[in-house]
This record gives C-alpha cells, structure tokens and sequence, in this order.
C-alpha cells in the first residue's frame, strides 16, 4: 500500500511537470507552491514531541491572460485530503477560482504497457471538463469555458 502511494506521488508530480510545460508553451504561468520547510527553530518549539506541520492550501497557481487561478493537482483516482477540499470550498465562496485537475491512467495487466490516459478539470467533486488532450485543460482556463 505504501508503496503504492509513493508511486502515485511520483506521477503526481510528473503531471505537474506536464502542466507547467504545457502552460509555458500557450503563453501562461504555473507557479508551484512550495512545501512548508522544517527548520530548527520549529523543531526547537515543538510542543508535547508533536510537530505541527503547516499545510500547503493547494498545488500551484496557474496564471493566464483571463485571472488567475488554484490549482491542486490529483493522479488517478486520489481522494482529496479534508485540509485541501476546506481549502478549496473557501477559495470558491469568495471568487470561484480554485480546481481540481487530474489525470487518470489505465493500463493492462503488466503494469508497463498504457492503454489510455484522460484528463478531468473538476470542481466540487463534479466533473466539468473530460479531454485526452492535455492542451484543452489549460485552453480551458484561457477561454474561460
């Protein structure tokens, strides 16, 4: 199960690589977030050997020539945590701009041979956007649609 987790992680950040790529080439920007750092001075001020971990709001934000907009990135099927889907709920009472985009993948029984892959623009759990064409999620976000 770990082990499947990590490997989910991995192709997480590989779509996020896609993103921004793709992002860059129709003229916009996807700028990732980074992850909260663990100083000394943290460690130092832990209370009870707990740490308290600051969580990231969402992945990355991507800016086109219509707004900007939050991003939080999914590989297959990965639930959302309850920090990031209160996070999201938030960011869309105020001005409707945070998504879920995620990209699932199927492939046959050895594991190395992709059959097909698709790519969901998602908001509140519901599915706005279906493409295999990674292009039209950005296309998307630039025509507003």
């Amino acid at each position: 199960m770990a082990q499947a987790k990590k490997h989910n992680k991995a192709r997480e950040k590989a779509f996020e690589a896609e993103l921004a790529h793709l992002a860059a080439i129709m003229r916009c920007a996807y700028i990732k977030i980074p992850d909260p750092l663990v100083t000394a001075t943290k460690i130092k001020d832990r209370k009870n050997f707990m740490m308290t971990e600051c969580k990231r709001p969402f992945d990355a934000i991507l800016v086109t020539p219509n707004g900007n907009y939050c991003i939080e990135c999914k590989y297959n099927y990965t639930p959302l945590a309850d920090h990031q889907k209160a996070n999201l709920a938030r960011i869309n009472e105020i001005n409707d701009s945070a998504w879920v985009l995620r990209k699932i993948e199927k492939y046959d029984d050895t594991g190395y041979k992709r059959i097909w892959v698709k790519y969901r623009k998602e908001k509140a759990g519901e599915v706005i956007l279906e493409t295999e064409d990674p292009q039209a999620l950005i296309k998307s976000f630039i025509d507003k649609t």
